[in-house]
């Protein structure tokens, strides 16, 4: 018995060729956790307590203390927190509304592309709560207004929507048109987004429950009213409408009555607001706020109008915007600039979010207005919150970071009247500030929500765990030093992030990301995205002016042999190099090159051999010499290294490329011009590829830096969508190139092999590739505009121990509990050998090997060089698929990955040939080997020994043995030359060894005798007849094993 076991666990090792590089990342840095397809592309960190240019706010007063809710438009939902009064800074949401989970951002609803959820939000701008806790929500993207029922209250997975208002249903394609899919609009219908444009909009109810809808795409404002507002009503109908004389007509005021003093017209309203008088307020698109006494008729027109400036006397001069009169801002020229976004009020008192001028001002109880007037028509404001003054209207309040005083491009507010605060939507800085009242006045809030404090502004959050690469960013991997560091140009945030070790960077699809860069270029943390970061700035203007520390837009990247960072500062029309990063002492790293500008101060962005406009890619030849698109310019330049010597800052280029001199930048699409390069690289021959990008093709160059002016391409691959990032192996000359407009990664051969066949050997999907870069094991990383940068490794294959079934073509997948082996597609591990171990099996690493399915690790029972033998974790799933690695854990290198399917069970033959086919594993009763000289008899009880039973209950950890017989859930079904053997003794575990499947069954009485006697295994119908075509090589199709073709399991039979 102990030498058939030791038989069935000797195995056969696969031979193998060229590499291959798995199909979808294994981990990925960015986002917070990978996923596959993309369910995020915001910029910087998402995971709940942060915005992306939110839009409004809301209180739900049926709960005390208030919730409240917030749209955060960029990231395509609503955050709510349940209790408004105990929020501390940076707090997280307690729900999120539109997206399945809070790291989710991706456009949802019934026609938006990929997504899954029908009752999603794309770009939501408004929401209101009524008097039950129901929340209304401006579903801007999707061109309709949803109901959610108490949303706070719900204990289901996906909140439930009662109302849809703009569209036919919430479900079914189609359903997210402006006005229905119809030229005019209706009583029933929104015109809120078209194509990429999303109106800003507002709703509000008043105090009998109709709900009012600032409808922009139609100039109009709508009332609902609450009759018409039952829960499952087919498109709500409106019974009023102002801005307009009847529900069909949409235009603006045409000359000569588009003017400000027009009270009967609105212009695309985008705030609403009821005072305690009934008074309705609305902020439209001509800098100026109506006022409605109690609206009750269609195309009623505005009592009032604030915003106008008083015109000034004859001889005087008027003032500049903006003023305690003014909403908004009109040029000299009379064109107007800026417009109010929001309303809101506390009582009787108006407040006015003045978006253009960075401020939110409140009016005086309307009683108490100055009378309206010709040359007077609107009151004045009365306080200022965001600015020193009403006279004033800066960004910030001309600051160099905000502060709980500043404002930037305000849109909307709440009064909570359970506080006495004012809630300010900072869109600007992304962010919500919540303003107590002091001495009368809100000047200074005492807490901030989106941020983790009042300095920080960023779109959602950063903290060194994200990027935002703005359709750019580059990535450069450190050969040179040991461990390799990982540069990453995190180009929306104006830093380089720095990583000690880049074989350990990133995440998968079952951990959320906790990890943070090492080291920050051009901040003085991970918290900031400062541009042109320096400690001597005070303000913004001096952030006009360059230096040595800070960057604008940082792109392409390159590291010489003494590991120096290149860094192409593309917003100030320069690359710069840092002293290698991971050397220096603590500090703000600062540059001791810059070439494309005469000094670290300098911005001259002309074309010349000395200047640059916006350097994009960096490549590095053989003797240190350097290549810098400028992609503005259309242009390549080489900059030559002094042999023996080294650059020095403002050095000329030596040599254009795409150009015939320094001065020109002609477009052009022939051999020896480009249009608009993008990232560069080189191979071990000093040949030069060329992303040209608006060209949609590579271009490769010989002898690049040591050629002429205006230099031909000796090679063209025409057809690369857009292509952006390329990559060079210097193991095997193969390129890897990103063929961005169709979400691509390209590799094609080796220079000499390309030339004969300019066609790529292999694809891999990736969303929107930048950059691209090859680790020194010739890992794929790619930047993506999913703002993550993922992480390829080479691709393996399973087979079954017993079997040699791949699942390829065939029912046999991965089973828990099951014994397995792993090979790489191309060439091998090459690892260290371990002969088969003894139980327990290790499961924390054999030789530095380890394996993990889905995070667990696996036992490991043997190690060739080409094959790792293991056993698949009894606690993988059952159905789905599962995540495999196989990885060094002293260093964090994954040496191969795939994700494979699993299943309830995949029962396989041991067999005596090692090879799955022919004789089986067995033995007698007496406990000997069953083989044609050793039958069992007709009716005796024989063992068939198996891999693959499934998840078995109560089994000890994985790689232990048993040490006692542990049944299998549910028995068998085995077949001796088609008959059933109905008596089975037993079915379980192997006492002796892990993995190993025993069933002991009687052999019919009625079964023909013979030395061949076929032998059929089922488990939950997955039958045990199918293995690979050979035991050695790379998987074929599996094959099944039949009595015809004389590869099915045997036992013989007397």
């Amino acid at each position: 018995m102990k030498q058939t076991i030791r038989l069935v666990l000797a195995t056969a090792a696969p031979l193998l060729a060229q590499v291959t590089i798995n199909d979808n990342p294994s981990r990925e840095f960015g986002q917070p956790v990978l996923s596959i397809p993309v369910l995020s592309a915001a910029p910087n960190l998402v995971e709940g307590r942060e915005f992306n240019a939110p839009s409004a706010i809301a209180f739900d007063y049926s709960v005390t203390p208030p919730a409240v809710y917030v749209a955060d438009t960029g990231n395509n939902r609503v955050l709510a927190w349940k209790n408004s009064a105990a929020l501390a800074n940076g707090a997280a949401a307690d729900l999120v509304i539109g997206q399945r989970d809070f790291y989710s951002t991706l456009p949802q609803g019934p026609s938006q592309a990929g997504s899954t959820l029908s009752s999603g939000l794309f770009a939501p701008v408004g929401v209101a709560v009524d008097s039950s806790g129901n929340l209304y929500v401006i579903d801007a993207g999707n061109n309709r207004v949803l109901r959610y029922p108490t949303p706070l209250s719900q204990t289901g997975g996906l909140l439930p929507v009662d109302l849809a208002i703009g569209q036919k249903s919430v479900n079914g394609s189609g359903n997210a048109q402006p006005n229905e899919g119809n030229p005019k609009p209706s009583n029933r219908s929104l015109y809120l987004a078209y194509g990429t444009t999303i109106y800003r909009a507002a709703l509000t109810l008043d105090a009998q429950g109709s709900l009012w809808i600032a409808d922009p795409g139609n100039n109009r404002i709508l009332r609902f009213p609450a009759a018409n507002l039952a829960p499952n009503t087919t498109e709500p109908t409106a019974d009023l409408v102002l801005g307009q004389l009847d529900f069909t007509s949409s235009q603006g005021p045409q000359p000569p009555n588009n003017v400000q003093i027009n009270k009967s017209a609105v212009v695309q309203p985008s705030g609403l607001a009821f005072d305690s008088a009934a008074r309705l307020y609305v902020a439209d698109g001509f800098g100026r706020v109506l006022v409605y006494q109690a609206p009750a008729t269609t195309g009623q027109s505005a009592d009032r109008v604030l915003g106008i400036q008083p015109t000034p006397a004859q001889g005087q001069t008027a003032p500049r915007y903006p003023t305690n009169y003014s909403l908004g801002v009109i040029n000299p020229n009379g064109t107007l600039a800026g417009s109010p976004q929001g309303v809101f009020t506390s009582g009787a008192n108006l407040f006015v979010c003045d978006t253009a001028v960075h401020r939110v001002v409140r009016y005086d109880v309307y009683g108490n207005w100055s009378p309206e007037t010709v040359s007077s028509p609107s009151p004045a404001s009365v306080a200022v919150t965001g600015q020193p003054d009403l006279l004033s209207g800066k960004v910030n309040r001309g600051l160099l970071q905000p502060d709980a005083t500043s404002l930037s491009s305000p849109v909307a507010g709440a009064y909570n009247t359970a506080a006495g605060e004012i809630w300010i939507v900072d869109t600007g800085n992304n962010r919500i500030l919540v303003f107590p009242q002091q001495a009368g006045q809100y000047n200074a809030a005492a807490r901030v929500l989106g941020q983790i404090d009042f300095p920080y502004n960023s779109p959602n959050l950063i903290e060194g765990r994200e990027v935002s690469f703005m359709n750019q960013g580059g990535i450069v991997v450190d050969k040179t030093s040991n461990p390799p560091h990982l540069y990453i140009a995190d180009t929306g945030n104006n830093r380089v992030l720095g990583f000690l070790d880049a074989r350990n960077v990133g995440t998968d699809s079952r951990t959320l990301l906790t990890q943070k860069a090492d080291l920050v270029i051009g901040q003085p943390d991970l918290l900031h995205s400062l541009p042109n970061y320096s400690p001597s700035n005070v303000q913004p203007s001096d952030a006009l002016t360059p230096n040595s520390t800070g960057l604008i837009a940082p792109v392409g990247l390159a590291v010489d042999a003494n590991g120096n960072l290149f860094v192409a500062d593309s917003g100030n029309g320069r690359v710069l190099r840092f002293p290698a990063p991971f050397s220096q002492l603590p500090g703000l790293p600062r540059a001791t090159l810059v070439l494309g500008q005469s000094s670290f101060t300098s911005t001259v962005q002309d074309p010349s051999a000395a200047t640059m406009n916006t350097p994009y890619g960096i490549a590095q030849f053989n003797d240190g010499s350097l290549a810098v698109s400028d992609a503005i310019h259309n242009r390549i330049l080489i900059f030559q290294k002094p042999a023996g010597g080294d650059f020095t800052s403002g050095q000329p280029a030596a040599i254009v490329v795409g150009q015939t001199g320094f001065n020109s930048i002609n477009a052009g699409s022939s051999l020896a011009n480009l249009s608009g390069p993008r990232h560069l690289a080189t191979d071990t021959s000093d040949r030069l590829y060329v992303c040209d990008t608006n060209n949609n093709r590579m271009l490769v160059f010989t002898n690049a830096s040591r050629s002429s002016n205006g230099a031909s391409a000796a090679l063209v691959l025409p057809g690369i969508g857009q292509p952006e990032g390329v990559a060079v192996s210097t193991i095997t000359g193969e390129s890897w190139v990103t063929n961005t407009g169709g979400n691509q990664l390209l590799r094609f051969p080796e220079f000499t092999s390309l030339q004969l066949n300019p066609q790529p050997t292999a694809g891999l999907n990736s969303p929107e590739p930048l950059s691209v870069a090859l680790d020194p094991f010739d890992n794929l990383i790619v930047g993506e505009g999913a703002n993550r940068i993922s992480f390829y490794f080479p691709k393996m294959y399973y087979r079954h121990a017993a079997t040699y079934a791949a699942g390829t073509n065939s029912p046999v997948n991965l089973t828990p509990g099951m014994l397995a082996l792993l090979a790489r597609y191309g060439s091998d591990f090459s690892l260290t050998p371990a002969g088969n171990q003894a139980v327990p099996w290790p499961t924390s690493g054999l030789n530095d090997i380890q394996v993990m399915v889905n995070g667990i690790s696996a036992p490991i029972f043997r190690l060739d060089p080409a094959v790792v033998y293991f056993q698949v974790p009894n606690a993988a799933p059952i159905s789905g698929t599962a995540d495999v690695l196989v990885l060094k854990p002293s260093t964090g290198q994954i040496l191969a990955a795939a994700t494979f399917t699993m299943q309830a069970a995949a029962p396989g033959i041991f067999t005596a040939n090692q090879a799955g086919t022919g004789q089986a594993a067995a033995t007698n009763a007496d406990g000997s080997a069953n083989s044609s000289t050793n039958a069992v008899t007709r009716g005796g009880i024989i063992t068939l020994w198996l891999t693959g039973a499934g998840f078995i209950p109560n089994l000890p950890p994985d790689g232990v043995a048993p040490g006692a017989a542990i049944s299998t859930p549910v028995q068998p079904k085995v077949f001796m030359n088609g008959l059933p053997a109905t008596n089975i003794e037993y079915s379980g575990v192997s006492p002796q060894f892990p993995g190993l499947w025993q069933i002991n069954v009687q052999v019919p009485n009625n079964t023909a005798p013979g030395p061949n006697v076929s032998v059929l295994v089922t488990m939950y119908d997955y039958p045990s007849n199918y293995g690979g075509t050979s035991a050695t090589g790379g998987p074929g199709a599996d094959q099944q094993l039949t009595v015809g073709n004389k590869l099915v399991p045997t036992i013989a039979v007397k």
